[in-house]
């Protein structure tokens, strides 16, 4: 299987900044994407024998939430659930793979976005 190219650090927090409308959505949504970025690799401990990829992991983390940018107004979610969807096609836009904008499509629903 071939290793997908991930963004690096600097280009997933730019791209939070690209979408992001004020510096308290920014804030807010690249904070909580650290977060659950946090919370996976804790899990991902848990299992040592894993074989999910840890660094796809933290891009799909860091990015799951990109499309909420464009459900906040005044620092409220305004039909949050649609997201998910946006966030694919800024992912698929951007020229993501389907490993990482799929990730953000297929997330929401679970009551822990």
């Amino acid at each position: 299987m071939n290793k997908t190219k991930l963004p690096t650090e600097a280009q997933v927090k730019n791209l939070h900044k690209k979408y992001a409308k004020t510096d308290a959505d920014f804030a807010l949504i690249y904070t909580h994407c650290q977060v659950i970025d946090a919370i996976a690799v804790q899990l991902l401990d848990a299992k040592p024998n894993s074989q999910i990829d840890r660094d796809l992991l933290h891009v799909t983390c860091m990015l799951h939430d990109i499309g909420a940018y464009d459900v906040l107004e005044n620092g409220k979610f305004v039909d949050g659930v649609r997201h998910g969807v946006i966030g694919e096609k800024i992912l698929r836009n951007e020229g993501f793979p389907e490993q990482i904008w799929r990730f953000a499509s297929h997330h929401t629903g679970v009551g822990l976005t």
